[in-house]
């Protein structure tokens, strides 16, 4: 099951690639959804809080505050108590990130050591991290000219320990990607490129 929920959020990822490699549409992005399904043309999207605040309306609870644990950064909060998905919001209240965590425990001991990172460990929960903008600026108490005028400005994954020195830049453009290690994965239906 937990191992479903990290497709999701990764699926979620994939199909927020109008944001990432089209420009036309990256000051349109408004929202946070998450969905995972066979079929792709359904508007079975949940959508979550963008702002801390909306987050606490929807019962939302905090694990913990933006500088609390060093493996991380922002305000985590979670649904029901359940790991699986970790939103982060920056000190200003503004979604900052999303985690996806999996217990310990797991009868295939998921995450296998091969994929260690992304996945960081902490408090019993193995996360893997996606910031929406520069882990280094999630926790800063500055306050100028930083309102939510978009969610996110690039997407970061966290491949270590240290969030700021250990959070991989994701190109923006699909032309980019060329000059990168990244290749195109083999999806299946519902999920990826279509």
């Amino acid at each position: 099951m937990k191992t479903l929920t990290l497709l999701v959020i990764l699926a979620t990822i994939a199909k927020s690639n109008a944001f990432f490699f089209n420009s036309l549409s990256r000051n349109n992005w408004n929202g946070l959804k998450v969905k995972f399904g066979l079929n792709p043309f359904s508007n079975n999207f949940d959508a979550l809080p963008i702002t801390e605040a909306d987050a606490i309306k929807a019962d939302f609870t905090k694990l913990s505050g933006c500088k609390d644990i060093d493996s991380f950064r922002g305000n985590r909060y979670v649904k029901d108590g359940d790991q699986a998905v970790v939103l982060l919001y920056d000190d200003q209240g503004n979604i900052a990130g999303i985690q996806a965590g999996i217990p310990d425990g797991q009868e295939n001991k998921y995450p296998f050591d091969g994929v260690r990172p992304p996945f960081i460990h902490e408090n019993g929960y193995n996360y893997m991290t996606a910031y929406f903008v520069d882990p280094s600026t999630i926790c800063s108490s500055d306050t100028s000219g930083k309102e939510l005028t978009e969610i996110g400005t690039n997407l970061y994954i966290q491949n270590g320990a240290n969030p700021e020195k250990d959070s991989m830049l994701i190109p923006r453009d699909e032309a980019d990607i060329g000059n990168t290690k990244w290749t195109e994965g083999k999806c299946f239906f519902g999920m990826g490129n279509f």
